[in-house]
């Protein structure tokens, strides 16, 4: 019933949208936005554009797709490790190639993204501070509640009641009918946002940890932010406090609890799940890419007006400035090969530096690389990031990420036979994965978010509106 009321809706909106259209009947008003929210003409045409404005970042939606096109890649390689394979024992070897490490540490993307959340949100918060230098709550918190949560909601019941209907195979009830009783169980625990902390060993879809951390780090945000704009000696005082505290909370739970440096998908299975419970979910341990970012767009806003070229700063310290970004990510990446290495003598500080700063380290390379990016230091880099490809695709990742585990789920679940691992077939799953991701990606979107947030925005102008008429 609800497919068929959102179908419904879709067809007349699109319809109604196309007929005034034919008939150059279109206008602005409150009416005819609110009939026109969902509307497949409209919104297909917004999620293709690729316009800009001056204050668009453009090398983020390049790194923002990136990003989720390296989480599938990951994903990938842990669905196919864990599925039923003829060769299960010659993958355990995988880790000896250090190429391999691009895709088994993979998981410093999410890092990524923290950073990019953190950097924007700062940015756009400073910018309409400057504006109206007020804090709006509803907008704030009501706003962002709004704009994610239907999405998730959708996908958790598409969990909850369609998937299991959508195939079968010998592994079928074990994986796609456990995870719709999880949904069934725990689907509340995630629209609150609080599923990485309450039975997080029973998460309904479990890539949405992510989301979980970044509502969390959202909502404390501005413990950070209204005293970096009021007072700005005492806000930066405490950003670098709680990126410490950051730093610290993994070092000090990896040494107590004597935990591996990451998340080692071929090694010990039970210390994987518990780094990921203890560690890699915990907001307090995942917040140090988030305060970054905060920090990137505290200084990208005070800058703003300032046009830095390359006769400003010697052409020595860009070069020097790359050189210790690429070697510090590189190094992040390849010094999880050293802990894959069944040789390698364990030593809980080792690992708990390791833990405490390899993701932070990744998030301040990746500070660099857009701040170099949007003050015109990007060269090279900043063409590929900037592609205009890069801006619709950049706008799908939200509802892709929320759909890629339906991919992999229902891959390793219909099979049949024992699969062959190989390098080779891995990545040719992994082609068919982010394909599918962003064609269910863009059907959630389009179906869902889009719609919704266009009601909402047209609500919004038009309450503001309301109220400027009181006023005055």
């Amino acid at each position: 019933s609800l497919l068929t009321i959102l179908s419904t809706l879709l067809a007349a909106s699109t319809v109604y949208d196309l007929v005034l259209h034919k008939y150059e009947k279109r206008c602005e008003d409150k009416k005819f936005k609110i009939l026109s929210s969902f509307s497949l003409y409209t919104n297909v045409r917004k999620l293709f554009s690729i316009g800009i404005t001056p204050e668009t970042m453009v090398c983020m939606h390049g790194l923002r797709y990136i990003s989720l096109f390296w989480v599938i890649l990951g994903h990938t390689f842990l669905i196919k490790y864990i599925s039923p394979a003829v060769n299960h024992d010659d993958a355990k070897n995988f880790s000896d190639n250090p190429l391999m490490m691009f895709v088994m540490n993979a998981t410093v993307t999410t890092d990524t993204f923290f950073l990019l959340s953190g950097t924007l949100l700062c940015y756009i918060f400073m910018r309409e501070w400057k504006k109206l230098s007020q804090f709006n709550i509803f907008k704030f918190y009501v706003i962002r509640y709004i704009r994610l949560t239907p999405p998730y909601a959708f996908v958790i019941f598409f969990y909850s009641t369609l998937m299991y209907r959508t195939g079968s195979g010998p592994l079928w009830d074990s994986l796609v009918g456990l995870n719709k009783q999880l949904c069934v169980d725990n689907w509340w625990i995630n629209i609150l946002y609080i599923n990485n902390y309450i039975h997080v060993d029973r998460m309904c879809l479990n890539q949405t940890w992510y989301l979980a951390v970044d509502m969390q780090l959202y909502c404390l945000s501005p413990l950070l932010l209204y005293p970096l704009v009021k007072w700005p000696r005492i806000g930066k005082v405490l950003i670098g406090i709680v990126l410490a505290a950051s730093i610290l909370s993994p070092v000090i739970i990896t040494i107590q609890l004597r935990l591996p440096a990451a998340m080692l998908y071929t090694r010990d299975s039970a210390s994987m799940g518990t780094v990921y419970e203890q560690v890699y979910v915990r907001a307090y341990t995942r917040a140090g890419p988030y305060i970054i970012g905060i920090m990137l767009g505290y200084v990208l806003h005070k800058y703003k007006g300032n046009k830095l070229t390359y006769l400003s700063v010697e052409l020595i310290y860009i070069f020097l400035g790359w050189v210790v970004c690429m070697t510090s990510c590189l190094a992040v990446l390849m010094g999880a090969a050293v802990f894959y290495d069944e040789s390698h003598k364990y030593s809980a500080i080792e690992a708990g530096i390791y833990a405490g700063i390899h993701r932070n380290v990744w998030a301040a390379g990746i500070a660099w690389i857009c701040f170099t990016c949007i003050k015109g230091y990007g060269g090279p880099v900043n063409m590929f990031l900037s592609w205009r490809i890069f801006i619709p695709l950049s706008r799908l990742t939200y509802c892709a990420y929320l759909c890629h585990h339906v991919v992999l789920l229902h891959d390793i679940a219909s099979l049949r036979t024992p699969i062959y691992l190989s390098g080779y077939n891995m990545l040719h799953d992994f082609c068919g994965n982010v394909s599918f991701s962003f064609v269910l990606g863009a059907v959630v979107s389009l179906s869902i978010e889009m719609p919704i947030m266009n009601l909402v925005y047209t609500l919004l102008k038009t309450s503001e509106h309301v109220l400027q008429k009181i006023k005055r």
